[in-house]
């Protein structure tokens, strides 16, 4: 303690010959802090949230951030009987904690041994053999709880017995499906995969090993559409079946056509992207009607002259086009496409599906300063708050009509925009961030202005009292969790774990 007491006299001595004066006094104010260890201190300054803490608004006090200490988690991973005593390959556990910061995973050792640090917390345990490849079921813990009080002793996690279940996936009345994806789920928790997926064989044949339970199993077809079949969920599937008994997952007979299309610009050029079509297929033996869980999706990369190919069970279906997101100008002056269609019964193909990428429109984004004079060099960050979610990052001109200001094409779109005012002469920023989200119109001109803001001083130290170098700091808002800075604590020297931090009036 007496080291910290030294260390924060000689910060007061700093700060008041470095700080200028100014006209008012800052107001106090309430900062949000979380703290992010780079890794090479993990085991003793576990990224953490720091709470809300107060800044007087007086120069030359400084706002102590004191991290928690870890505690370790200790497990030992055990086989089952019928896995031979072995465990499988790459045995991973997901712990998952309340917050960003408080998810991790970790391998198990040769031995099955799990150690790592964490915050003292409750967290919902997965652990998954072969790292979710789809070989083993994962098993889910009952919440374990992790506090400084515990005696060391490490918890005991055996992995689930296991049964083969096998089975085939045919046409109703028709032949074995290959290439059928079949995903697996417990009954109880059905929007949770349970790790476990297997594929048909080219006689449409597939086999995995679950513990005996109750489960849904989702068949489907790959993403890119090779296998044109409508989804289908088996619900509450007592597993595994009776000895030689044969699963049977029975797929709605659809008809497929070849559908073509073609992608292009506003102006009628072709142009290269990426399609999405989703829809619901129809049941040719029930008359028509829509298949209940068969909503179909696929996605795939058209040629480089635009042009698409795909089978599609007959349907109604909704074409979405993404331009190719690159460095290059077309990359960002493109928007995205939609075109609705039909695949119908009668038809021998269906032809000339044209999707138009129309043109992105001209946006101009100005940054201010807080006296409203333009902020040059000033970064602007954009995210799409819906897919493609693109995000650019720009910076503000210099000279001429640019000055202060950015201009380009965006696709219309609501977006969140950052902007991050360039630091001073010696690379210290001293004004806070903004974050503003706007919808993106035709034409349109955005205007960012950064407050005045104030610099203070922190120090983030150890539970054990001790400064901690090189932990960056994240500094936001406590209502609206705004990002307001974020800085990195002094590594060495006679001033480690401080960091300067800038606050808004």
């Amino acid at each position: 303690m007496r080291a910290l007491i030294a260390l924060t006299a000689c910060l007061a001595a700093a700060t008041g010959c470095d700080v200028d004066t100014l006209n008012a006094p800052a107001p106090p104010r309430g900062v949000q802090v979380s703290l992010h260890d780079p890794g090479a201190n993990q085991t003793q300054t576990r990224s953490q949230p720091a709470g809300t803490h107060t800044w007087s608004g007086i120069a030359d006090d400084i706002v102590y951030v004191q991290m928690t200490a870890p505690v370790i988690a200790n497990a030992q991973v055990t086989p089952a009987s019928d896995l031979g005593g072995d465990l499988p390959d790459e045995v991973v556990v997901f712990l998952d904690g309340a917050g960003q910061l408080g998810d991790l995973g970790r391998r198990v050792d040769s031995s099955g041994e799990f150690e790592e640090a964490v915050l003292p917390s409750t967290f919902d345990v997965i652990i998954a053999p072969d790292a979710l490849l789809g070989r083993f079921p994962m098993r889910l813990v009952t919440p374990v709880t992790f506090s400084a009080g515990d005696s060391g002793d490490p918890l005991n996690w055996t992995l689930p017995s296991i049964e083969l279940v096998e089975g085939r996936v045919k046409r109703r009345g028709g032949p074995t499906i290959p290439g059928a994806i079949i995903t697996v789920f417990r009954a109880e928790e059905p929007r949770l995969p349970l790790g476990v997926t297997a594929v048909s064989d080219s006689q449409g044949f597939f086999g995995f090993e679950v513990p005996p339970g109750q489960y849904d199993l989702v068949i489907a077809g790959p993403s890119d559409g090779s296998v044109p079949i409508p989804t289908i969920r088996m619900r509450n599937q007592s597993l595994p079946l009776f000895a030689g008994v044969e699963l049977l997952a029975i797929v709605p007979n659809v008809a497929v056509r070849t559908t073509r299309g073609q992608l292009t610009r506003g102006s009628g050029d072709p142009v290269a992207g990426r399609i999405r079509i989703e829809g619901i297929p129809v049941d040719i033996a029930a008359g028509g009607d829509p298949i209940p869980m068969g909503r179909y999706r696929i996605e795939f990369e058209s040629e480089s002259d635009g042009s698409w190919e795909a089978e599609l069970p007959v349907g109604r279906y909704t074409a979405t086009a993404f331009p190719r997101y690159s460095a290059q100008p077309i990359g960002q002056t493109l928007s995205t496409g939609i075109k609705a269609f039909e695949v119908p019964f009668g038809a021998g193909s269906v032809e000339d599906i044209k999707v138009v990428l129309p043109d992105a429109t001209t946006v101009r984004i100005e940054a201010f300063n807080p006296g409203g004079s333009p902020m040059v060099g000033a970064r602007v960050v954009l995210r799409m708050s819906s897919a493609p979610r693109y995000v650019w990052s720009q910076i503000t001109g210099a000279e001429g009509a640019l000055r202060g200001a950015w201009i380009g094409g965006l696709i219309p779109d609501t977006y969140d925009i950052e902007l991050i005012p360039p630091p001073d002469e010696d690379g210290i920023p001293k004004l806070a961030r903004v974050q503003s989200r706007v919808e993106i119109l035709e034409g349109q001109v955005v205007t960012l202005q950064a407050e005045r803001s104030d610099t203070f001083q922190g120090l983030v130290f150890s539970a054990g009292e001790e400064p901690v170098g090189d932990v960056r700091v994240e500094l936001r808002d406590p209502q609206t969790g705004a990002l307001y800075d974020v800085a990195t604590t002094r590594f060495a020297g006679d001033f480690r774990g401080l960091f300067e931090g800038v606050l808004p009036r």
